[in-house]
């Protein structure tokens, strides 16, 4: 059995639940108060897409295992594709940030998120050449729940706007 995979499951588990709940903030947003506004539209965004990424990032390593990948290569492949799926995700959501609230202030919370990605980056890196540590499930863990962290935090840092206090 591959090491770390009730984990995985776990994860993947967790990941479903959190894509569910932002489905239903979406809808009761709706019924209480109208549309989405551009900015709120971006943080359902970046939680579904925290949602779908954890939960397919946490199956991979499994599949792959299914598939008969063992050993050190498993967990380069899937550093290597978590690694790029943050970066390029992070880039959209900077980008996308910028575009629909250009005046509203980086907080101690998106900074907070922010160091944890680059963190976790770096690690993944670390594990993707194998020149830190090699086979080892650990890195790959801290950022699958890095995901579920930064939507965690994303929907706590913006709870008000979304209840019409903004």
């Amino acid at each position: 059995m591959l090491s770390g995979s009730a984990f995985m499951y776990v994860i993947a588990e967790v990941s479903i639940a959190l894509i569910a709940f932002t489905t239903i903030v979406v809808v009761l947003r709706q019924v209480v108060g109208g549309s989405l506004s551009p900015f709120q539209l971006l943080v359902v965004q970046l939680f579904a897409l925290c949602g779908f990424s954890a939960l397919f990032m946490s199956l991979l390593p499994i599949l792959l295992n299914m598939l008969g990948m063992v050993g050190s290569w498993l967990w380069r492949i899937c550093n290597t594709a978590m690694a790029l799926l943050i970066v390029v995700s992070q880039l959209w959501y900077f980008r996308e940030r910028r575009l629909v609230a250009p005046n509203r202030p980086i907080n101690k919370t998106n900074i907070t998120n922010f160091a944890t990605v680059v963190v976790g980056v770096v690690l993944l890196m670390l594990g993707a050449t194998g020149f830190a540590y090699d086979n080892s499930v650990a890195p790959y863990a801290f950022c699958l729940v890095s995901l579920l962290f930064a939507a965690a935090t994303a929907f706590l840092g913006t709870m008000s706007s979304f209840l019409g206090r903004d």
